[in-house]
């Protein structure tokens, strides 16, 4: 299994959604996965041993609940009652997006667009679900101004309807305005890859909700008489305000700089 998400259908029923490493979609009720042999509540055939289901994730449009996932190089939808809907292919032509990959999709996002990524890529696609075409390329080697191996896209998370934050396999984290696609902020370097990302609500009353983002990090230690290297997971706690952070403090700096701009010239009134 690479993949388990729980979603809610309705106020009786918790489904809990596997997607599996032989392409299938298996639905169990949450009741069921308590006990050993649980059997699921559905089986969806939808991919084969080499397009394995990941990914799975829901949205709703005026009341319409629709479920995604990605299977191969295909963007899968299906409805409430997990029909397959539509099967989107997201292979591009090499002259049209030479930077694009056709490999296997491994983290993708869903909004108002798609936001993909396929295995070994430094690229995030952003994907127009209506038409089924693929709208604006991330470059992550770019933004960073580093090697496409290092940009490598490992995980994504959208911060609904303003930023998607993109972390690589060289621990680097791009957040991304979703309005302007500009990149807001890189934060750097402080772990030595990113593997995922996810948001939790920490206080309920006052709805305080933070990122959590595990990475790999690291660390060289001696033992018998030599130096040795040992790779450990980290869990790091982001505000998920600092988006809105960064933006205030450029929009500030922005202005400080125009008036001492009028100040020097004497246009200051």
């Amino acid at each position: 299994m690479l993949r388990t998400d729980l979603h809610l259908l309705s106020k009786e029923d918790n489904l809990l959604l596997v997607g599996t490493a032989d392409g299938k979609l298996v639905i169990f009720k949450d009741t069921t996965v308590k006990y050993q042999d649980g059997a699921p509540v559905k089986v969806v055939e939808i991919g084969d041993i080499s397009t394995p289901l990941v990914c799975l994730s829901i949205s709703s449009i005026l009341g319409q609940v629709t479920y995604w996932a990605g299977c191969g190089t295909k963007v899968v939808s299906l409805n409430c009652d997990f029909t397959v809907q539509k099967m989107m292919e997201t292979k591009t032509r090499p002259l049209r997006q030479q930077k694009c990959n056709n490999g296997n999709i491994i983290t993708m996002v869903i909004d108002n667009y798609i936001y993909l990524v396929k295995k070994g890529s430094h690229v995030v696609e952003l994907w127009d679900k209506n038409v089924d075409k693929i709208s604006l390329i991330i470059d992550c080697a770019s933004v960073l101004k580093n090697d496409t191996y290092s940009a490598r896209v490992k995980a994504l998370h959208l911060q609904k309807g303003t930023t998607l934050w993109i972390g690589t396999g060289g621990g680097d984290i791009i957040l991304f305005d979703l309005s302007t696609h500009q990149p807001i902020c890189v934060l750097d370097t402080f772990c030595h890859s990113i593997r995922s990302m996810v948001t939790i609500q920490i206080e309920k009353e006052c709805h305080c909700t933070v990122l959590l983002i595990l990475g790999n990090v690291n660390k060289d230690y001696f033992e018998d008489d030599k130096w040795q290297k040992e790779e450990q997971s980290q869990l790091f706690v982001w505000d998920m305000s600092l988006p809105y952070e960064i933006q205030n403090l450029k929009n500030h700096n922005d202005i400080r700089r125009e008036i001492t701009t009028k100040m020097r010239s004497g246009s200051l009134k």
